[in-house]
């Protein structure tokens, strides 16, 4: 990306996506304890030291810490309430941090502060719900802003609230569209396993899974990514760290070979 590689989003999210998987515990707590130990000096986390908190990574963190069982200050839960907006959702930076569309409520960067003070602020989750059903689309999906797939926003919501549609109609373009498809597919009880044993085929031999330029960066200037005439920059994760993550985190669900030990 443009302000370099990430580590704290990253670890973030990484860390959320792999908590079930057992055979990782300490990988993950050592994964844990560096990333409490580079929250920034105002509270949250961000993209990477030099972006400043940030929403997305701020929850994706809590979630992750709180996962491992760690404690998370109560000013990590502040910072993360800074981003709500005034409709409910929740924005991926502040006005003072920058300006334009990346202040306004995105879909994505709501459903996963939901999730993380669920339990920690009725008010603010219910708000926010408010404003996420607002968002829903005729196929009763979500569109994603930072995410060049409506699939990533959807499964976020469904994640933190349920409902949702049946997906026959959706055909994966890419590993990480199919691992976002079969956590969707989990979460409404749909037919996971069949999506699932394409994934575990397209696995490379390293253990990993291909990646391809799905982390869109809209302009400022840019509300509606989906649907703009000129397309926003795609990046992908050229580690493929992210990308197996996700599958990872999609087939942890659905083997309990996983989570074996825990």
């Amino acid at each position: 990306m443009p302000v370099g590689e990430s580590r704290m989003w990253t670890t973030a999210y990484v860390g959320y996506r792999l908590s079930g998987l057992c055979s990782a515990l300490e990988t993950l707590e050592r994964a844990a304890n560096w990333l409490a130990n580079v929250e920034l000096p105002g509270g949250g986390w961000g993209y990477n030291e030099e972006a400043g908190a940030d929403a997305d990574s701020t929850a994706l963190a809590i979630l992750f810490l709180t996962a491992q069982g760690m404690t998370v200050e109560e000013r990590s839960y502040q910072r993360l309430k800074r981003f709500q907006r005034a409709e409910g959702g929740f924005s991926t930076y502040t006005l003072e941090q920058t300006f334009g569309a990346w202040t306004e409520s995105h879909v994505e960067i709501t459903a996963v502060a939901m999730q993380a003070l669920r339990g920690r602020d009725a008010d603010a989750v219910r708000w926010a719900e408010a404003y996420v059903r607002t968002q829903e689309t005729p196929e009763r999906m979500w569109n994603s802003y930072w995410w060049d797939t409506p699939l990533y926003a959807t499964e976020a919501v469904l994640r933190a609230m349920g409902g949702g549609k049946h997906f026959e109609d959706i055909e994966p373009r890419n590993s990480f569209e199919r691992a976002l498809l079969v956590l969707c597919l989990g979460h409404v009880g749909g037919d996971a396993e069949r999506v699932a044993g394409d994934l575990v085929d397209a696995q490379l031999d390293d253990g990993s899974w291909p990646s391809t330029p799905v982390l869109r960066l809209p302009s400022r200037a840019c509300s509606l990514p989906w649907i703009e005439k000129d397309s926003p920059p795609l990046f992908a994760d050229q580690n493929r760290i992210f990308t197996s993550a996700t599958v990872i985190g999609s087939l942890v669900g659905l083997n309990s070979n996983f989570r074996r030990g825990c």
